[in-house]
C-alpha cells in the first residue's frame, strides 16, 4: 500500500488530470481491508488530492472526499496526527481550537478555494452541497465560509471571466447569481447568500453603469459576520463613488474599516479598502483622515510583501 501512496503523490505532482482516475483505484484497493488499517493512508491519500489537485476533481467528488477526509481524522491511529498536515496556525484564530474533524474540513476548504475557477465548477459545488442533508451541508457550509476572501474570490471570478469576452452576457450572469444567492438563502448560511448577491451588485455598478440597481440588490442582504458585513458595506461605498457621493461613501467605508478591524485575515480587500478611502477622504479634502487610510494602507501593503501597493500609499 505504501507503493500505491507513492504512486499516487507521483500522479498528483506529474499527471495531475489523472488524479480522479488513480485516486479511485487506491480506493478500490482499500476498499476490501479494515477500515481500521487504512485510515491513515486513506487519511493521508485524501488530503494529498485535495491539497494539491481539487481543482482537476468534481465538485461533488470534492465535497465527498472534504467530508470523507474529516471523517477519517477522527479514526487514525495516534502517530498519524491531523496538526502535521493541517497545521492549526493556518486557520484565523478563532477557530484553532475546533475539534480535529472541523479543523481538518476547514483547511481543505481553504486549500480548494485557492484552486478552483469558474462558472462551471461553482455551480456543481452549490449544487452538490444542496443536495446534502442539511447537518452535513452546515458542517461545510461552515467550513468554506470560513475563508470569506477566498469564497469572495471564486465567485469574483466569475464576472471577472465574462468581462474577458467580446461580447459579454451580463443578464445570464446576473440571473445566474440571483439563483444561486436563491439556494444559498435556503440553507439559512449567510456566507454565499451575500456573496452571490454581492457579485450581482458588482456588475450592475461597474460594467452596467446601473449604481440604483447595484443599491437594490444589496439593500436587503445583510449579515452579523464581521468579513461578510465589510464586503456588504465596501460595496455600498462603491456604490455611492459611483453615484459621485463621496461623503456617503466615504461614510460607508469607515463602517467596512470597523468590520474589518473585527475579522480576521482579511487584510488584501482591507488595504485596498483604505487605498479607496484614503482617495475619497483627499477629494473631501479631510487630509489628517486621508494620510492615516494611507499610512495604514502601506504597512498592510508592507506585511503582504507588496512593494508597489506600498510605494504607491506611501507616497
Amino acid at each position: 500500500m505504501i507503493l500505491h501512496l507513492l504512486r499516487f503523490q507521483i500522479a498528483v505532482t506529474l499527471l495531475p488530470a489523472q488524479v480522479a482516475k488513480y485516486l479511485e483505484v487506491c480506493e478500490r484497493k482499500m476498499a476490501g481491508l479494515p477500515a481500521e488499517q487504512v485510515a491513515g493512508q486513506r487519511f493521508v491519500l485524501l488530503g494529498d488530492a485535495l491539497m494539491h489537485s481539487a481543482k482537476n476533481l468534481t465538485a461533488a467528488q470534492v465535497i465527498h472526499y472534504v467530508e470523507e477526509t474529516a471523517t477519517l481524522s477522527g479514526a487514525l491511529d495516534p502517530s498519524v496526527k491531523p496538526a502535521e498536515w493541517f497545521p492549526r496556525a493556518m486557520l484565523p484564530p478563532s477557530l484553532r481550537t475546533v475539534p480535529d474533524d472541523e479543523h481538518v474540513r476547514i483547511s481543505l476548504a481553504g486549500l480548494v478555494l485557492g484552486q478552483i475557477a469558474g462558472q462551471a465548477f461553482v455551480a456543481d459545488l452549490v449544487t452538490a452541497l444542496d443536495a446534502l442533508p442539511a447537518e452535513r451541508r452546515a458542517k461545510l457550509t461552515r467550513a468554506f465560509g470560513a475563508w470569506p476572501t477566498l469564497l469572495a474570490l471564486a465567485i469574483d471570478k466569475i464576472w471577472l471571466a465574462e468581462a474577458e469576452k467580446p461580447a459579454p452576457d451580463w443578464e445570464s450572469r446576473l440571473t445566474w447569481f440571483s439563483t444561486m444567492a436563491t439556494k444559498a438563502t435556503a440553507w439559512g448560511k449567510e456566507s454565499f447568500r451575500v456573496l452571490f448577491t454581492r457579485a450581482a451588485s458588482v456588475v450592475c455598478n461597474e460594467y452596467l453603469n446601473d449604481p440604483d440597481r447595484a443599491a437594490r440588490m444589496i439593500e436587503s442582504s445583510t449579515t452579523t459576520v464581521p468579513s461578510y458585513a465589510a464586503l456588504l458595506l465596501d460595496q455600498q461605498a462603491k456604490i455611492a463613488a459611483q453615484k459621485k457621493q463621496l461623503p456617503e461613501a466615504l461614510g460607508a467605508v469607515r463602517q467596512a474599516l470597523a468590520q474589518w478591524e473585527e475579522a480576521e485575515f482579511e487584510i488584501h480587500p482591507k488595504m485596498l479598502a483604505l487605498q479607496r478611502a484614503g482617495c475619497w477622504a483627499g477629494k473631501l479634502e479631510l487630509w489628517a483622515e486621508a494620510a492615516g487610510y494611507f499610512a495604514h494602507g502601506a504597512k498592510l501593503a508592507k506585511k503582504l510583501r507588496l512593494v508597489v501597493n506600498e510605494a504607491g500609499l506611501s507616497y
